[in-house]
């Protein structure tokens, strides 16, 4: 493959590029969301592309024509696994068929929150990105191309327009799902900067489009002129080029909405790692702050900083990244007037200096389920913690057993008298630390029940937890394993792994705004 991709990269880029999120990425490889994004930033950089319909089309011509959603060979996707994973990247179109109901009776809030929380992690914490009320009702309409493009509603503030737009197909009420880029839109006569201007929504259901700030006294007009179409029908996404012009109703008080408070500060070092403000913005409908990221070599932000109001804490989104990933905007949610703001970074992840590393450790899983009255597979969110006393053995690589779960799983397979599925049980185990790719040797993990009896890796990725103040600081490691009957889990079970340690580096990294 040209330019080639690490093993990790192809697997995430081929179901990014089928159409997943980076949520259900992550879900569906048992990582965490931010490794998803840690590896689509160095890959958008590697591959000079700047969006997801730019990285299928990619993808298209490094597989001779061989678009996302047709067939390709799976033990090419898991091949850092070792053994082929119990799954495989859907079609975009077979999405869609069997999320029709959802993508036609998607509400407002349901589409807006999806686009605009899921760069952030998600979870029930206030995190950047939340919606504002959309408060000024529109009634713009265009029509091109096959295409109705109609604003709904929207909020002005002093650091975005926030525009709900509904897109419907005409003639055709096969489920779909549309989306623009911000190389496709104009804004008030010139282009978008960098975190501006993306939108995507099934036909028929509203979606999220945030803008630059509208200025009184000048016209709010927006053109689009490409819509990407990706249809149940279509194995390929259909690009339409026309003409959609909405102009926007703007309130008599928008001198009033656009209002805006600069926030001062400083730098802060430790363990290497210089973080830099470069600036910062409130307005009434989110806080922005862009910081340059400094150090000897190439690192990356573990998770996203964390702001403190008043003694609330509030979770940030990645808005931008630029000059490769050392210049970060965040957005996080609305902050008072007049008021100063502490940010804090999490550990950063060095980039380049892993070195091999293996080992294994025997939990006795039996005696962790008895002394947790486990008599029975548990829901997907409940976890058991794993006490040093169940830890029987550790060998090599000292990787720290935390907690157990339970998951499940399904592949759906066509043959000859329809599709197959086929339903899998998985053991999800979580350690203290991190195993990342290794450059050379690909990362293995296996494992073995007390009695002989091989469980099948399905997939592993790292992850971060939250200390007690709420700020994302522990790196984890989590694997999942195919197991066939629970009572195959009542004894010792054995885990043998092969990766690079990635060196983390902690520190205070505390940065105090103030007007």
């Amino acid at each position: 493959m040209e330019r080639k991709l690490t093993a990790r990269e192809e697997q995430i880029v081929r179901l990014i590029a089928a159409g997943k999120t980076r949520k259900e990425t992550a879900r569906e490889l048992g990582i965490s969301p931010h490794t998803v994004r840690t590896h689509l930033q160095r890959t958008y950089s590697r591959l000079g592309v700047r969006s997801n319909v730019e990285l299928a089309n990619w993808l298209a011509k490094q597989d001779d024509g061989v678009l996302p959603g047709q067939e390709y060979d799976n033990d090419r996707t898991s091949r850092q696994h070792g053994p082929r994973l119990p799954w495989r990247a859907m079609d975009i179109a077979r999405v869609l068929r069997e999320r029709r109901t959802m993508f036609l009776l998607g509400t407002a809030a349901a589409a807006a929150i999806a686009l605009l929380v899921a760069v952030s992690g998600g979870g029930e914490e206030p995190a950047g990105g939340v919606l504002p009320e959309l408060d000024v009702r529109q009634s713009a309409v265009a029509e091109d191309a096959g295409v109705t493009i109609a604003a709904r509603r929207s909020h002005f503030s002093g650091t975005a327009t926030v525009l709900e737009l509904e897109a419907r197909l005409e003639g055709t009420e096969t489920a779909a799902r549309l989306a623009i880029e911000p190389t496709g839109i104009s804004w008030s006569g010139g282009p978008l900067p960098d975190g501006y201007g993306w939108w995507s929504a099934p036909a028929g259901s509203p979606g999220i489009l945030r803008l630059t700030p509208a200025v009184p006294g000048q016209e709010a007009s927006l053109e689009i002129r490409r819509i990407t179409v990706f249809s149940a029908e279509a194995s390929t996404p259909e690009v339409r080029n026309g003409t959609w012009k909405l102009a926007l109703d703007l309130p008599a008080d928008l001198p009033k909405r656009v209002r805006t408070e600069y926030l001062r500060g400083a730098s802060v070092t430790d363990g290497g790692v210089t973080v830099t403000l470069e600036g910062a913005v409130r307005s009434t409908s989110g806080t922005l702050i862009t910081v340059r990221i400094q150090a000897a070599g190439p690192v990356s932000h573990v998770g996203e900083p964390t702001m403190v109001v008043d003694g609330k804490v509030l979770y940030g989104a990645l808005a931008a990244t630029r000059e490769e990933g050392t210049l970060l905007t965040y957005t996080f949610p609305p902050t008072p007037f007049g008021g100063g703001v502490e940010v804090r970074f999490g550990p950063f992840e060095a980039h380049g200096t892993a070195e091999l590393a293996s080992g294994s450790v025997t939990i006795d899983l039996g005696a962790v389920l008895r002394r947790a009255n486990v008599t029975a597979p548990l829901s997907p969110r409940e976890t058991i913690p794993i006490p040093p006393t169940d830890v029987l053995r550790r060998d090599g690589r000292d990787l720290t057993p935390r907690w157990v779960g339970f998951s499940w799983g399904m592949t759906e397979n066509s043959g000859p008298g329809g599709p197959t599925r086929t339903h899998y049980r998985y053991l999800v185990l979580a350690f203290e630390g991190i195993l990342e790719d290794p450059v050379g040797p690909r990362a293995e993990w296996t494992a073995v029940t007390a009695a002989g009896k091989p469980m099948q890796a399905g997939g592993w990725g790292t992850g971060y937890s939250k200390d007690a103040t709420g700020t994302i600081c522990c790196p984890r490691t989590e694997i999942t394993l195919t197991y066939d009957d629970f009572n195959d889990l009542l004894g010792p079970v054995t885990i043998t792994y092969r990766g690079a340690a990635a060196p983390i580096i902690r520190g205070d990294w505390r940065l105090k705004l103030e007007p």
